[in-house]
This record gives structure tokens, sequence and C-alpha cells, in this order.
């Protein structure tokens, strides 16, 4: 398909676990190794609306927020978009990500578990990512099904960008309750 032929290095299929570790305050980096090793590094600016994967062979992976005041994210590879996701309704919190012809959706595992999960078409669980920790940033992916890396990459930007939106909104919901 256009993604695995043009994008290869992270596009082949992958297995296992990857864990992310978080550094930095305001911009921060979030490493991903492998058993094999380094994977890349994904860094969100302070007050911006996009992230860029760095990968080893020099490409970057840009994704963003489509539009200011929607909820819809996608992933470009040069000038190229290879995935769009999007909250399945209003008031929903699962998204619905659609990666080269393909779509997928990306559910919380409960309303006080930190996890969340991904799943196919047919609902085969491809992937849990589970947060370190209370006091530590980062998560543990573990990938169940066999997985392009690229897809990987953008899962994880979604899990912190709703997990960096639903910290906002029990802060806002705090905020206004002790008014």
């Amino acid at each position: 398909t256009g993604v695995r032929a043009e994008y290869s290095m992270l596009a082949d299929d992958f297995q296992g676990a990857i864990e992310v570790t978080v550094a930095g305050f305001f911009t921060t980096q979030h490493s991903f190794r492998t058993s094999t090793g380094y994977w890349g590094k994904l860094t969100f600016p302070a007050f911006s609306d996009q992230a860029t994967f760095c990968r080893e062979d020099g490409v970057d992976l840009v994704m963003r927020k489509m539009h200011w005041m929607g909820t819809a994210h996608e992933l470009l590879i040069g000038k190229i978009k290879c995935a769009s996701a999007d909250r399945a309704g209003l008031l929903k919190r699962d998204i619905l990500i659609d990666y080269d012809g393909r779509r997928y959706r990306f559910e919380p595992e409960g309303a006080l578990k930190g996890g969340w999960y991904l799943t196919d078409e047919v609902g085969t669980r491809l992937l849990d990512i589970r947060p370190c920790g209370m006091f530590r940033q980062g998560a543990i992916l573990n990938i169940t099904g066999t997985m392009e890396g690229n897809l990987v990459i953008f899962v994880y930007y979604m899990f912190h960008v709703r997990g960096q939106e639903e910290a906002a909104a029990v802060a806002a919901t705090t905020a206004a309750s002790a008014n």
C-alpha cells in the first residue's frame, strides 16, 4: 500500500513491547525503546498543536491537530497525509483512526483505568497502552498483533494528547467547582 511502499523503515510489521520514557517539563521528549534498542523520539513542543517523531533514517513523522477548535488529528510524512483520527462522537472517549485505507478503534479500558487499547476493523485487539504509574511519566506499549511502526507512533501520540485533554478538563471542572 502507499504508506508501506514509500516509507518502509517504520512501516515494517512489528510485534512485542515498547517502553516510552518521558523527559522535559514544557517541551517533552518521549523516547521509544524496544528489546532490540532505541526506536526514535517523539517531541511535543510547548504551546504547540503538533509533535514530531524523529526516525533513525532522518525522516520525520509529523502529527498535528487539524483545527484549533476540533478534535481531529493527522499524521504526515513529508507532505503526505498517512492517517487521521477523531473522536467517535461528541460525548464519546473512543477514537476512530483511519490509517492506510483501514479503520481502527482506540478505546479506554474503563472510566477509572488509565490504559487504552487499539482494535482493528473486526475487533481484534492489536495494542495495549498502560501508563508507567502515578509518579512516573511514560508508558508501556504491548503490541499483541502485528502492526506497522508508523501506526504505533500515531496511536501513542493520540494516547498522550487525549491524556492532556482529559487532564485539562478535570482541572477546569475542579477550578469551576471551587468558585
